[in-house]
């Protein structure tokens, strides 16, 4: 997503004056949602997908940042900026732990700050999510002989097959009788997935042909 006029900012701020200075200059590029309260915050971001929000430190039913773990399990995309009128940067600790990305002091200078730091704080999330997502990806493949079954590879056939093949076959230490019977598909129709998908091959059975056996 393109940080445009399509992505949802929530602004949880109780000073009218500055809330509605941010959001009639953000709403030129966000679809703004403001909130004065964690009532009204909750009540938003069960209604929108969060992708940006910009958080009070103090508001008047409570600390802004106990909304971000909320946020971040309903949108866990979203990109999260505290703001405070405290020159103490103590509360940064707190609030980074918290799970916000970035931590602004409200200074005649906010507007420029986030107009800068937002799309930072962005493209952080992004890169973040994109690791995980590698991560997870790598975890779910097979890590043990056991592991391979025609069930477990059904799983992984849309999102990763290559990847599930070449992990199988090294298991197999390249054997693809071995391996076909593992999975439960043909011998001939995993050597042509093999070819198709440009498996890496190792091991002593590397060098098979369809017809060869183990």
């Amino acid at each position: 997503m393109t940080l445009s006029a399509t992505a949802n900012l929530l602004l949880l701020e109780d000073d009218a004056i500055l809330a509605a200075t941010l959001r009639r200059i953000l709403s030129v590029q966000y679809r703004v949602y403001s909130a004065e309260t964690l009532s009204q915050a909750r009540d938003l971001i069960q209604q929108h997908t969060i992708h940006i929000a910009l958080i009070d430190k103090s508001l008047p039913d409570g600390p802004g940042i106990s909304l971000i773990p909320e946020i971040r399990t309903l949108s866990p995309a979203a990109t999260m900026i505290v703001l405070t009128g405290d020159s103490d940067y103590q509360p940064v600790t707190q609030a980074i732990a918290a799970g916000a990305d970035d931590y602004l002091v409200k200074t005649d200078q906010l507007l420029a700050d986030l107009m800068v730091r937002i799309p930072i704080a962005t493209a952080n999330v992004r890169r973040r999510l994109a690791l995980s997502g590698d991560q997870a990806r790598a975890e779910a493949l097979p890590v043990r002989i056991e592991q391979l079954t025609p069930e477990h590879y059904e799983k992984h056939l849309n999102s990763a097959e290559k990847k599930y093949l070449e992990r199988t076959l090294n298991l197999c230490s390249g054997d693809l009788t071995l391996a076909a019977k593992k999975l439960g598909i043909g011998r001939s129709t995993l050597f042509a997935k093999v070819n198709e998908l440009k498996v890496r091959r190792t091991g002593q059975f590397s060098s098979q042909e369809p017809g060869a056996h183990s």
